[in-house]
């Protein structure tokens, strides 16, 4: 099975989505509509109680969300389930509420968009010396659409220091901050664990799971806090001083493989010298 961008594969009641949409995995108009389709296939799908996300690319997760214009994307600007939320923060709105147990297997980089589409999954695992994450939205003058999440998860304290500042984070203190649920040594350890996980979980009852989800989903993430989010993201997006700072940022951050991506958190502070 496949989505374009999405490489799918299911064994009993759980299945499988790899990110293989480019060399980073940056957040593309395509690859949102194709998750978009698989979240609308899982809603109805009485077969899948566990997805498990992973990514096909060395060193990243998912790069972070793909800003710059695309003369081909059939994407709309608004997402149709969510009228009043622009289509990526109406799309992980619908991951988060999606009425199945999700997880993220975060093996590289995932950085802004790329880090949002991991906390909105229920579970999140990291492999050390791979996973790094930061919320990198406060050094491109925009604020992250998981700051309510990493408030619960982290504290006040901690997630403030985190997303005021964008620093990367690696697996072993994303666990340590409540990021990561656990870090392994090695991709085996991880996938192991997560495979145990889902034999177990996979085995029960698939209402009383969407129960404890959809409860879980109205006290996490509200559509109204998701509505301000939006809002803010958008006014900071038209303003004139993210106008003039995000060219400067892709000028120095060409998208693709490469030293600049891996590194991306030190390059944009060259922005603000």
């Amino acid at each position: 099975m496949g989505y374009g961008t999405l490489r799918t594969s299911q064994t009993g009641a759980v299945l499988r989505a790899v990110l293989d949409a480019n060399d980073i995995n940056v957040i593309t108009w395509q690859l949102m509509m194709d998750l978009n389709e698989l979240l609308d296939k899982l809603a109805n799908d009485e077969t899948v109680k566990i997805v498990v996300f992973e990514s096909a690319v060395k060193d990243f997760f998912s790069a972070h969300l793909d800003l710059r214009p695309d003369a081909e994307s059939k994407m709309p600007p608004m997402h149709p389930d969510y009228p009043n939320l622009i289509y990526f923060m109406g799309l992980m709105q619908k991951l988060s509420t999606v009425p199945v147990v999700t997880i993220a297997l975060v093996e590289g980089r995932a950085r802004a968009g790329g880090l949002d589409f991991m906390m909105a999954c229920d579970m999140r695992f990291g492999v050390k010396d791979r996973a790094i994450v930061a919320p990198i939205e406060a050094r491109v003058s925009l604020m992250s659409a998981s700051i309510p999440a990493f408030i619960n998860h982290m504290g006040l304290g901690r997630a403030s220091e985190w997303f005021y500042s964008g620093h990367d984070m690696d697996a072993e203190a994303a666990e340590k901050y409540g990021i990561l649920n656990r870090s392994f040594a090695t991709s085996k350890e991880a996938k192991d664990y997560v495979d145990g996980y889902c034999a177990t979980v996979g085995k029960l009852p698939r209402h009383n799971l969407r129960e404890m989800k959809q409860y879980v989903a109205k006290r996490m993430y509200p559509l109204g806090s998701m509505e301000e989010i939006n809002n803010r993201f958008v006014s900071l997006l038209q303003s004139e001083e993210t106008a003039k700072l995000i060219p400067k940022l892709m000028e120095l951050a060409p998208s693709g493989y490469g030293e600049e991506e891996l590194n991306l958190s030190e390059v944009l502070m060259k922005a603000h010298e």
